[in-house]
């Protein structure tokens, strides 16, 4: 839940400071897109929405914390994105090229210094989830499923250097020839936890604004994800696909547009709402471990009270 909120705070800074995303992110241009937009007749959009809810189940946790989008967003253009329940209309602050990490990408397909930076990168990787699977704190679950991701990764990047003879006893040769490859194999296990320790890795090795085809991780294409790192996008909550069902009925418009504003949060209830949901997350982590008797600390660390002082500090108010 820190990554939603840290993404939200930032989205409110940067709305804060940008007229043109202020105008996209308004009421009056939310109801010009919901009620011109050709795919709300047809439910098209509402299902478009409901499937993008589904991704952190769909994916085993590695949209966890993030919002997911059919479409790369773009400055001045007003897009839908969901993460889980939690729906936003979102643009992008900046017009500069976003760096996309294409989880399609074939790792055979580079030559030269891109092939020796993404090598580097893998073997960084490989080392990451060796050092998390060693730590004794780490459940053997885990533990199990990490250890055979590296090996099997480890395989092709020594075939990939020309140590042919390094897949010789391996019953999968090419194992992963591209990280949704390896994030597919994790998800098949159905180990969550795996996952998300496995996301929190590569979004320290990897740097990006957006990560692509997130759904090859369970077979299909398409499907983007936005880091919560990074301060380029705008967002504000809203019930969006609710709205949709409502506004697919032309004989009741205009109350159904009321209901619909009526439900767009402004960046401070978005923010208020991501915290919320993290102090939920705090308690429900904390009372699983007094039922479970670990007073270890084994869970996440979340710096509570530097988050509410840049809440604080923050004091974003703006009425769209």
């Amino acid at each position: 839940m820190t990554k939603i909120l840290n993404a939200s705070e930032a989205s409110g800074e940067g709305i804060a400071k940008s007229p043109i995303a202020q105008q996209v992110l308004s009421g009056e241009n939310i109801v010009r897109y919901i009620t011109t937009h050709d795919k709300v007749a047809s439910g098209e959009l509402v299902r478009g929405v409901g499937k993008l809810g589904a991704e952190v189940k769909n994916t085993r946790g590695f949209a966890g914390g993030n919002i997911v989008m059919d479409e790369l967003p773009s400055a001045g253009k007003l897009s839908i994105g969901a993460h889980g329940l939690d729906e936003y209309f979102v643009t992008a602050l900046t017009d500069e090229p976003l760096k996309v990490l294409d989880l399609s990408e074939d790792i055979a397909t580079l030559g030269g210094r891109e092939l020796q930076a993404e090598q580097l990168r893998r073997a960084e990787f490989l080392d990451g989830l060796r050092a998390i699977a060693e730590d004794p704190k780490v459940s053997d679950s885990v533990r199990q499923v990490l250890n055979d991701i590296s090996k099997m990764s480890q395989e092709d990047i020594m075939a990939l250097r020309g140590f042919s003879w390094a897949t010789l006893f391996s019953d999968q040769p090419s194992n992963f020839k591209t990280l949704g490859a390896i994030f597919r194999r994790i998800a098949e296990t159905g180990n969550e936890d795996a996952m998300v320790k496995s996301f929190d890795l590569m979004n320290d090795i990897w740097d990006f604004d957006v990560i692509s085809n997130i759904r090859t991780i369970y077979g299909e294409t398409g499907g983007y994800l936005l880091s919560g790192k990074k301060p380029y996008f705008g967002f504000v909550q809203a019930e969006i696909g609710n709205a949709l069902a409502e506004i697919a009925d032309p004989t009741n418009l205009g109350p159904n547009v009321a209901k619909l504003l009526s439900g767009i949060k402004g960046t401070d209830e978005t923010i208020a709402k991501a915290r919320q949901q993290l102090e939920k997350a705090i308690v429900e982590r904390d009372c699983s471990k007094e039922k479970d008797g670990d007073k270890k600390g084994y869970g996440i660390f979340i710096p509570i009270n530097k988050i509410m002082y840049k809440l604080i500090e923050l004091n974003l108010a703006h009425d769209f």
